[in-house]
């Protein structure tokens, strides 16, 4: 069990520092995966972006997702769902969850904006794996950028979701993956409290300040 999502961070990005991946870029998915993801670029000495991803409910339950998006790219369904839903109630759901996903990155600001990826070496963080719907959507947008390989670290991991995306070609990179009693994400942490915008905001101001003073 991690502490935090700040020691997760950490044991994360010592554990992704031992790969030597050239010129990487953390990509985090906010808001908990900023803070995670903050230690990992420290650790890999690189710079951190955000990516916002939404998860699309279902039309007639909203709670229920049947996949993810990141603002105007095409919906990437759940393995399970895909194709099962269609007419004015997805695409009603569809833009409801791509408008949140271009009002989320709008507060981020130019934090945001990813660079261009050419030469480098993206990784996609978040502070865990259940069903993968959002970290699906990021990959995907990744790939459209043409990032590749495709790589996502997260401090644990569903064992049948790491899975399913390592048979799709991802590199999936997990501190904890139990076969048995998952649960949810938060029981991993002593502490999973929910994380607001300025507490992203901060993280990612304080890793920029130390960026810079190692010029």
């Amino acid at each position: 069990m991690f502490r935090d999502r700040t020691d997760a961070g950490a044991q994360l990005g010592a554990k992704v520092a031992e790969f030597g991946f050239e010129n990487p870029i953390v990509v985090a998915l906010p808001r908990g995966g900023a803070i995670v993801g903050v230690e990992v670029a420290r650790a890999l000495n690189a710079p951190i972006r955000l990516l916002v991803a939404r998860k699309v409910g279902h039309p007639q339950s909203p709670e229920y997702a049947i996949g993810a998006v990141c603002g105007d790219d095409p919906l990437v369904w759940n393995p399970n769902e895909k194709g099962a839903i269609e007419g004015r109630g997805l695409a009603n759901a569809l833009e409801k969850a791509r408008e949140e996903s271009r009002q989320r990155a709008k507060a981020y600001g130019p934090w945001a904006t990813l660079p261009d990826l050419d030469e480098r070496t993206a990784i996609v963080v978040d502070d865990g794996l259940a069903t993968g719907s959002t970290a699906r959507a990021a990959l995907e947008h990744l790939r459209l950028k043409g990032a590749e390989p495709l790589l996502l670290a997260v401090p644990v991991a569903a064992s049948q979701t790491a899975a399913q995306l390592r048979s799709e070609g991802v590199l999936v990179i997990a501190l904890e993956e139990p076969i048995f009693g998952f649960g949810s994400v938060g029981q991993h942490y002593a502490d999973f409290q929910q994380v607001s915008d300025r507490e992203v905001l901060d993280a990612l101001e304080r890793r920029d300040r130390e960026l810079r003073d190692a010029q």
